[in-house]
């Protein structure tokens, strides 16, 4: 009897670690994640406001481009089309887009 409760609370034991650890794990990711997405480089960083004007917008790193972005992205990313209230977005043939509504 004393050796199963031995074994119950060894249980009950690594459970509880196993508990604080898993915590633990899932806190350093959100702080890591939240780090990451406000950092001046990161994904939340507002690096430009282009105002779209009605018609062709084009998009990308070429200094012709109406919305210029920075060197790493293709010279031609894509264009923006503005037309009354619909926005339409075509990319290059090189590039991958999605569109999320």
């Amino acid at each position: 009897m004393l050796r199963e409760i031995g074994g119950v609370m060894a249980v009950v034991a690594l459970t509880l670690q196993a508990g604080s650890d898993y915590r633990g794990q899932i806190e350093k990711y959100r702080s890591d994640r939240i780090a990451e997405l406000t950092a001046p480089d990161g994904w939340l960083a507002v690096r430009g406001l282009f105002w779209l004007h009605e018609g062709a917008n084009s998009a990308g790193s070429d200094p012709a481009s109406e919305i210029r972005l920075p060197g790493r992205t293709p010279k031609r990313l894509g264009v923006f089309t503005l037309a009354s209230r619909f926005d339409d977005t075509t990319s290059s043939a090189d590039v991958r887009a999605a569109t999320i509504v």
